[in-house]
């Protein structure tokens, strides 16, 4: 029999569900582990959402490590996961998480949100005074097309053209990950998953939690569909009213590693996509603070959980948490 220390036993999760429309799927970290209480001097609870097309399963190695000092919770959003499915929109997002953070009872919590979370977390941050504050990685915006132009050194048309040809690049990529495909092409996926190192697994039990098998053929949820959908709602996140708005702080967190190869990408998409992350990163608001996390492109809370870990128990640590 394999023994745990203390620390990983308070680490270890388990599954609820927060009811109403759509039901979402929540898992709990450090049940047990007597560090749940409330009042002065008790640990800031930390909620984590991930973004398009992901699961609760790709913060599994995040929240361990704070589960060690906090009460920690992760959610698959709505369309996602083992959650129901509702409209795509913004504001059924931040719903859902404002409605799952009453049904878990947490008391000034720090949502953290990857992705399209990140945005889901910012807009919440904007319309809620009763948390701790936010955390957004990689809730990046589309830039406009002036912004564009400075970056790519070519006329706002023009640019804006770039953007408009990188976000259809991007959408249909996302929408192609969706399609179904068979049982044994599904089995050989998870093979390669598994193959990818240390984020290996959590990335194969994310895949594996969005699968629905039917007919012979497994789909990942959400769908083609559903993708486009989601990537239409993200694009109702406007920082620029956001985060003015907000009403307890903010750290924006944006990947600045080297882009991979994206074969069949439009000739500027790279150069679009830097261009968004500088964009983000020169943001000034009276809540908001910004920083880069230069390990990697994309995705750090899985390829780098300790270095997102330790810049969430920093945001804490300066906000009093």
């Amino acid at each position: 029999m394999v023994e745990t220390t203390p620390a990983e036993a308070a680490a270890l999760p388990d599954e609820l569900e927060a009811p109403g429309e759509p039901v979402l799927a929540v898992r709990r970290y450090g049940a047990g582990s007597g560090h749940r209480g409330r009042g002065p001097g008790a640990p800031v609870p930390v909620v984590l959402l991930h973004g398009l097309g992901g699961t609760l399963e790709e913060w599994d190695g995040v929240a361990r490590i704070l589960a060690a000092h906090r009460p920690v919770f992760s959610a698959d959003l709505r369309g996602h996961g083992r959650s129901g499915d509702a409209s795509w929109c913004l504001d059924g997002f931040v719903d859902d998480l404002i409605r799952l953070l009453g049904h878990l009872g947490v008391e000034r919590p720090l949502v953290v949100g990857n992705d399209l979370g990140g945005a889901v977390a910012a807009c919440a941050a904007s319309r809620r005074s009763d948390l701790a504050g936010a955390v957004n990685l990689d809730g990046v915006a589309w830039p406009d097309a002036e912004r564009a132009a400075r970056a790519l050194g070519m006329a706002a048309d023009a640019a804006g053209i770039q953007v408009d040809l990188a976000r259809a690049y991007a959408t249909e990529q996302l929408a192609a990950s969706r399609t179904p495909q068979g049982a044994e092409e599904f089995a050989r996926c998870l093979e390669g998953l598994r193959a990818m190192g240390d984020e290996g697994p959590m990335l194969e039990a994310s895949v594996i939690r969005a699968a629905a098998a039917a007919d012979g053929l497994v789909a990942l949820r959400p769908g083609p569909r559903g993708m486009r959908a989601a990537m239409d709602a993200f694009d109702e996140f406007v920082p620029e009213r956001v985060y003015p708005r907000l009403l307890v702080p903010l750290l924006s967190l944006v990947s600045t590693g080297s882009l991979p190869a994206h074969p069949g990408a439009p000739s500027r998409f790279a150069d679009v996509v830097r261009a968004a992350a500088s964009a983000e990163l020169a943001r000034t608001a009276p809540l908001l603070r910004t920083g880069p996390i230069e390990q990697t492109a994309h995705h750090p809370h899985v390829t780098h959980p300790a270095v997102v870990a330790g810049a969430v128990e920093g945001f804490l640590a300066e906000i009093g948490g």
